[in-house]
């Protein structure tokens, strides 16, 4: 390729609206529009159905917002994939068990398209993630040394998929806005398990009590 040629392209991407530029970074968001499609053709039920417009509504408002900032986290991307792989499944399985994978998607990303419409801050790391402060509780006491993991709410019941670095109380991290089981653990062994919502009504510094019973 000639030095002149190479100069013309070089050139022509830099010109290309910015826009265009971040869309193509974040083309990892993109809506999952087979497994929505195959998912609507296979439902007769009206409540799956409004489901599935409000995932593919929800989900383009989140791929257009990041489009605009930039890329999201690692995290954040390891939590939509999570969704699409869910759908993904959803749309293969023969039984009914596709509707609760349904809901529990159109949930999650109610979460976060509402988080992105509210926070003060447009940004790519205000979008991505919530800063989260955990404080365990027993008996109307604070109590320490326990180990603070989430998981999506659809792995619930598992092992967590992130833990905080540091022990209560307060134990502190940051998460993608979302729905989560919330774990407490000592010595090794998950003791408590609780459902939160990360993120509502745009916060992007959460506190959450983890009420201890064991």
């Amino acid at each position: 390729m000639s030095i002149w040629k190479s100069f013309v392209l070089t050139a022509m991407f830099l010109l290309l609206p910015i826009e265009i530029v971040k869309a193509q970074d974040n083309w990892g968001l993109a809506v999952p529009t087979d497994s929505l499609r195959a998912l609507k053709q296979k439902s007769d039920v009206p409540d799956v159905n409004k489901a599935l417009g409000e995932i593919s509504e929800d989900w383009s408002f989140i791929e257009y917002s990041f489009g605009k900032v930039g890329s999201p986290t690692d995290k954040y991307k390891e939590i939509m994939n999570y969704n699409r792989k869910l759908l993904d499944e959803a749309a293969v399985q023969t039984n009914a068990g596709y509707a609760k994978i349904v809901y529990d998607v159109k949930d999650d990303l109610a979460v976060k398209a509402g988080y992105i419409r509210a926070v003060p801050t447009a940004s790519a790391i205000a979008y991505s993630e919530v800063s989260v402060v955990v404080k365990t509780m027993r008996n109307q006491q604070e109590v320490h040394g326990y180990f603070i993991g989430f998981s999506p709410k659809y792995l619930s019941g598992q092992d967590p998929i992130y833990r905080f670095n540091n022990p209560t109380s307060p134990s502190e991290g940051s998460l993608p806005p979302g729905r989560y089981e919330m774990v407490a653990i000592l010595n090794g062994k998950v003791i408590e398990r609780q459902e939160v919502n990360i993120g509502l009504k745009g916060a992007q510094d959460q506190s959450i009590t983890c009420l201890i019973t064991q």
